[in-house]
């Protein structure tokens, strides 16, 4: 099946270590078109049966599972985790001997290491399978399988014996780069080996019998030191010297960061939903006054925000679920940006976050998650693993070098850690199979909705009682069903199943899940002006331009330019490849504008397009993230002019916007108010459009 759990992800690269080191039969092939035949037995207590293979580049490669007594179901997975092909029932042309038999092909691009997984559509069959491999080199047939998730600092467990191979165990973790991760393994039952890997299956460090200056219970115990060299996910294996060797072990691990997300930056946060269940602040360190209270942080406002006082060096914020109960937290949504003027500098940079079911003074929470936030005024999303909570705890480390802390979003949420597969391609009607297993309890798919989409969403599945919620790009919950309605046919009562309108355009997120338990499932999501990835550009309402220079608008004034190609002229010549941009600031950028001639004199204005990007290869630090437009029926002068309009931006645009005006108003002058940037220290706009009302 298509959608792999997080779970069995991890198991396949502990299956990849263990093969490269040697562990498990090998059916050694050249490289070439001569088939491999394998046999064996899934069972309930080893459902899924795993095969390392080594691909060549631009070489076809086939592979066919049959099983009598079985639906059996074929995966490939590349060394990190991704799909590569799946089938469950294969095409009838192949001649097969039944029609549940599978069977995949595909010609891979580069060398490299897959693992093909074999098991059954359902997983609680068992019974004889026979593997067929052509085109590819066989490297192991049933790796080890064994990965234990490491909670703490100090994990005890067992190697296993195994009749045919050597017993290994694995664990995984999140390390930062230029982390030193510190590592001992004793046992009295064998000769202890540790062995680091990173992502991509490399030995980075291993030890044997540790040095004579580390003081552990017996000399054939291990112990080394390792200073991770990137930002990702490293894995430990545990084995005996000797392969025969299995028994208790105790394995400690300082360093590493458990429990905690691997996300990093704002390039590496991770798209999802967030419900956004906090609903007030219960303690804070220190505010700073004048509408910078910490309750901006929860009101989905990005104009808004929270800052400390200029002595408080170490502040944090507690916060409470809405509801004041224990809720399962696994993520929370950040934007660390200063919601200041000018003050970019206070941007929050590294922050935790932590957890407690009560209230009490910081120390007693438990830290769930440290990462950074880029300088860049848009929020973020970052999971970590489930948690029960009522409370959450934000504590800013460090900026990049202000004098105070300044964010201006965050919320916590219970919405993160399903599979957020978002991977639907092609047109409507999109199906999708998948499985939901205890540690993958729901599945969310997203897709563009035009205006006034129209939309009908099934889920069916013979394991599990289906669920299915539709949220907006806000994260707000739009419909939900439990069990379909009689105008929707299913083969269960249990089914889920809705059909709904939408007005707006956006994103969607489609969320699969089950009442108890999991299993396999079917997702069918068909209607009208749905597609599976948004347009290029966004779709804007027509626009009866009264400001460019084609239709004799011009400008008339402007508090500085740049000069060069970014003049301020270049503000409405109709082209996004050149664009306005103001003098430089001496340390950050200044409030600037520039005020536009109307065609025709007084004309009733009801918004304008704004595409608020750098030009001519300037840095995207200098695109404008806030600002307002102010109007004058009377003289271009700025004492003339009142506000009409202003917001922040969240991201760096780099294609035009289209805003509506609050209520239409009568101007013959227009002001774009520039007020801050993303950092830079000049503003740029590549074009500014005013759109008058039609006949007005």
């Amino acid at each position: 099946m298509a959608a792999q759990s997080v779970l069995r992800i991890a198991v396949t690269l502990a299956c990849l270590l263990a093969c490269i080191l040697g562990g498990g039969a090998r059916a050694a092939q050249a490289q070439g078109n001569d088939a491999v035949t394998i046999t064996g037995v899934l069972t309930a207590i080893e459902p899924a049966s795993d095969v390392l293979i080594r691909v060549f580049a631009g070489q076809p490669v086939t592979i066919v599972l049959s099983a009598p007594t079985i639906d059996p179901s074929l995966t490939v997975l590349d060394a990190i985790g991704g799909v590569i092909a799946s089938n469950d029932d294969a095409d009838a042309a192949l001649g097969l001997p039944s029609p549940r038999d599978a069977a995949v092909m595909f010609t891979p691009a580069t060398n490299d290491l897959a693992l093909v997984r074999v098991s059954s559509y359902r997983w609680t069959y068992s019974g004889p399978y026979t593997l067929t491999v052509h085109g590819a080199e066989v490297a192991g047939q049933t790796p080890v399988s064994l990965v234990q998730e490491a909670n703490g600092a100090v994990i005890e467990g067992t190697l296993t014996p195994y009749p045919d191979r050597a017993a290994r165990a694995a664990y995984s973790f999140p390390a930062l780069a230029g982390a030193s991760i510190r590592l001992t393994l004793a046992s009295e039952a064998f000769d202890a080996v540790l062995e680091v890997y990173d992502a991509a299956g490399e030995l980075v460090a291993s030890n044997d019998d540790h040095a004579a200056e580390i003081e552990l219970p017996a000399r054939t115990d291990s112990a080394l030191t390792f200073e991770a060299s990137v930002d990702g996910m490293y894995y430990i294996l545990v084995r005996s010297f000797e392969d025969a060797g299995s028994g208790a072990y105790v394995l400690i691990i300082d360093g590493a960061r458990f429990g905690r997300a691997s996300v990093l930056s704002a390039e590496t946060a991770r798209e999802g939903v967030c419900d956004n269940v906090l609903g007030s602040v219960v303690g804070v360190s220190s505010t700073f006054g004048r509408g910078y209270s910490a309750e901006n942080l929860l009101d989905g406002n990005p104009a808004t925000g929270w800052s400390s006082r200029s002595d408080d060096r170490s502040p944090y914020l507690i916060f409470e679920v809405s509801d004041g109960v224990t809720v399962r937290l696994d993520g929370v949504v950040f934007n660390g940006f200063s919601a200041s003027p000018g003050y970019a500098n206070d941007s929050v940079r590294a922050f935790e976050v932590a957890v407690a079911k009560t209230l009490g003074p910081p120390e007693t929470f438990t830290t769930v998650l440290e990462s950074e936030a880029a300088q860049e005024n848009a929020p973020q999303t970052y999971p970590f693993s489930p948690v029960e909570a009522r409370y959450v705890l934000l504590r800013p480390l460090s900026n990049y070098g202000g004098n105070y802390f300044q964010a201006t979003e965050f919320n916590a949420c219970t919405s993160l850690t399903g599979l957020s597969s978002g991977n639907l391609s092609g047109e409507p009607p999109f199906i999708v199979a998948g499985d939901l297993t205890e540690a993958q309890p729901f599945v969310e798919y997203r897709l563009y909705a035009q205006d006034n989409a129209q939309m009908t969403v099934t889920l069916v599945s013979e394991a599990f009682d289906a669920v299915l919620e539709i949220y907006d790009s806000d994260g707000r919950r739009l419909a939900d069903n439990d069990n379909h309605p009689p105008d929707i046919v299913l083969p269960h009562l249990q089914d889920a199943g809705l059909a709904l309108t939408l007005a707006e355009p956006g994103m969607i997120t489609i969320r699969a899940r089950s009442v108890v338990r999991g299993g396999p499932y079917v997702l069918t999501i068909d209607g009208s002006r749905i597609q599976a990835r948004p347009p290029e550009t966004p779709l804007l309402a027509p626009c009866n331009d009264v400001s460019s220079v084609e239709v004799g608008g011009s400008v008339v004034g402007y508090s500085s330019e740049f000069g060069g190609r970014w003049e301020a002229e270049y503000l409405n010549d109709g082209s996004n490849e050149t664009g306005w941009a103001s003098a430089p600031g001496a340390v950050s950028a200044r409030t600037e504008y520039v005020i536009l001639s109307l065609a025709g004199g007084s004309r009733i204005i009801e918004g304008f397009r704004l595409n608020p990007s750098a030009t001519g290869g300037d840095s995207t630090a200098n695109n404008v993230s806030r600002f307002a437009v102010l109007v004058s029926n009377t003289i271009p002068e700025p004492e003339a002019f009142h506000e009409v309009f202003s917001t922040l931006l969240s991201e760096r645009y780099r294609h035009t916007l289209g805003f509506e005006l609050p209520e239409p108003v009568e101007a013959r002058y227009v002001m774009l108010e520039t007020r801050d940037t993303f950092g830079g220290r000049w503003h740029a706009v590549a074009e500014f459009t005013v759109c008058a009302v039609s006949g007005g």
